[in-house]
């Protein structure tokens, strides 16, 4: 339910600067965007001052003094036609993207 709440007011940077959802990177498959998708993100709303995001501030604190946490929010499978070392070297080049690095991680 928090991020339900959360949905509409956070924007995730993606694949060339657009500004997803949560919900677009994920149906879209959009990789530079999916991989911000963690628990930081909690994070991040719990400490905003916005006032859109107060209901899904007091939704978790609600959830949380009662115990009330989700272990596992999702999951997908993956194709087994996927090449995953190249999905891996996708995602290094946009980590190497954003934090500027000079040389990739990863040949």
């Amino acid at each position: 339910r928090v991020l339900e709440l959360m949905e509409p007011h956070i924007r995730i940077p993606g694949e060339g600067g657009r500004m997803l959802t949560m919900a677009q990177a994920a149906v879209e498959g959009d990789m530079e965007a999916f991989q911000y998708i963690d628990d930081s993100i909690i994070r991040q709303m719990l400490r905003t001052p916005l006032p859109e995001l107060k209901p899904a501030q007091d939704e978790y604190h609600r959830r949380f003094t009662r115990r009330e946490i989700a272990v596992l929010v999702g999951e997908t499978e993956v194709d087994a036609a996927v090449d995953t070392a190249a999905v891996a070297r996708e995602l290094v080049r946009g980590y190497n993207r954003r934090r500027g690095a000079a040389r990739e991680l990863v040949e």
